[in-house]
């Protein structure tokens, strides 16, 4: 039994909190995924704070060994967005399952009203009943990284701006087509300094019906790519002024 216990108290030390305390003005999340683990790179450039919601406790700890803030519960039940503070939070991003999103919208809807819900939905056609079921922003993957091909047109900077999601009162998630003559077309990550020039960020591209969200500093731009923008709305304002 003594050659046991450094390992039951690894186990104790590793094991998620099923809630936080002062915490304010923060983003609960439901579910973790590449476009989850973008948005919180740039949450916490923006110095907001966050709390994944997790109900799985193995995932839950490795998570917790990664330095994120979690809590271990079901996010459809009242009780585990009640332990995040959800009531206290800027906005509420689901990213698990189309029914399960809905879930937790409707749930999240009751627990905290004046609380942003954004839901993401991988089944065309249902927007509306994750609507229904009380969330403000319904994204689905094909329409937030872009359209087909055959379907890219020109937008004005009003348009681009205007299909911008907002989480919270200072942050948003836009979608930008790259024109052949923009700047930023044919220039690597490294040369185009966008967060520098801008304060925005680029979280993902799609390319010819792929989804990138893994940029190293040689990766290069090519027109007729759809970037997916995140930061603060003057941010997002500068990108397309400098870019669209």
């Amino acid at each position: 039994s003594v050659l046991l216990f450094p390992l039951f108290e690894e186990t104790i030390s590793t094991t998620p909190p099923r809630s936080v305390d002062d915490i304010e003005d923060h983003v609960v999340v439901c579910g973790y995924s590449p476009r989850i683990r973008a948005l919180l790179s740039e949450l916490a450039v923006l110095d907001i704070s966050h709390v994944i919601v997790q109900p799985e406790p193995d995932r839950a700890v490795e998570l917790v060994e990664d330095d994120l803030q979690v809590i271990h519960g079901d996010p459809e039940t009242e009780g585990a967005l009640e332990n995040a503070r959800v009531w206290a939070a800027r906005a509420v991003v689901a990213e698990v399952g189309d029914e399960t999103n809905a879930s937790i919208a409707l749930t999240a809807r009751g627990v905290a009203p004046e609380t942003d819900v954004i839901t993401f939905t991988e089944t065309p056609g249902i927007e509306t009943y994750h609507r229904y079921a009380g969330a403000d922003h319904v994204y689905s993957p094909r329409q937030l990284i872009g359209k087909s091909i055959a379907s890219k047109v020109s937008r004005s900077v009003s348009a681009g701006i205007g299909d911008a999601v907002e989480i919270g009162e200072d942050f948003e998630i836009a979608e930008f087509p790259v024109q052949a003559d923009s700047d930023i077309a044919g220039t690597r990550v490294s040369e185009s300094r966008i967060r520098a020039r801008t304060g925005a960020t680029i979280i993902a591209l799609e390319r010819n019906g792929d989804v990138i969200t893994d940029f190293g500093p040689d990766f290069e731009f090519a027109a007729d790519d759809d970037l997916i923008v995140a930061g603060p709305d003057d941010s997002i304002t500068q990108f397309a002024a400098m870019y669209s």
